[in-house]
């Protein structure tokens, strides 16, 4: 279960200011990727391993969980929000969208790399989200 020092430590690393907005945004996916390779990759989040298990037979556990997971879509794209606004994410890219594309990629990160016990699935996330995605925001020069 996610303690309250780990809750806050996540906090702290998604709103504190002391960093740009997709800088927060990593280092909240680095702790949890550092988490579960300090797991040996075998237990995955809790909150995915709940909806893949428990969400189908249990409908007041699946609202709880969407509830969740809408919450942290909540936080992600107040975060992306800010990087729109520092240029550091395309403005026209929709706001709403992307964090669900992100917290869902990220669920996908934790499923494979449980199969794979290795951290090729989270340098990929990476790759596509904090490298490729915001190099299409910045504007290329003739």
């Amino acid at each position: 279960m996610l303690s309250v020092g780990r809750l806050a430590k996540c906090g702290g690393m998604l709103f504190g200011a002391a960093q740009p907005p997709l800088a927060r945004l990593r280092s909240h996916f680095e702790y949890l990727a550092e988490t579960y390779a300090n797991r040996g990759y075998e237990r995955g989040c809790l909150l995915g391993n709940f909806s893949s298990e428990m969400a189908s037979s249990h409908p007041q556990m699946r609202e709880t969980l969407k509830g969740i997971f809408d919450a942290w879509c909540a936080v992600v794209t107040s975060i992306i929000r800010e990087a729109q606004t520092a240029g550091d994410v395309d403005p026209s890219r929709d706001a709403g969208t992307l964090p669900d594309f992100v917290v869902n990629a990220w669920q996908g990160v934790v499923m494979r790399q449980k199969l794979v016990r290795e951290r090729g699935p989270v340098d990929e996330f990476f790759t596509v989200c904090f490298v490729l995605a915001p190099a299409a925001a910045k504007p290329t020069l003739p």
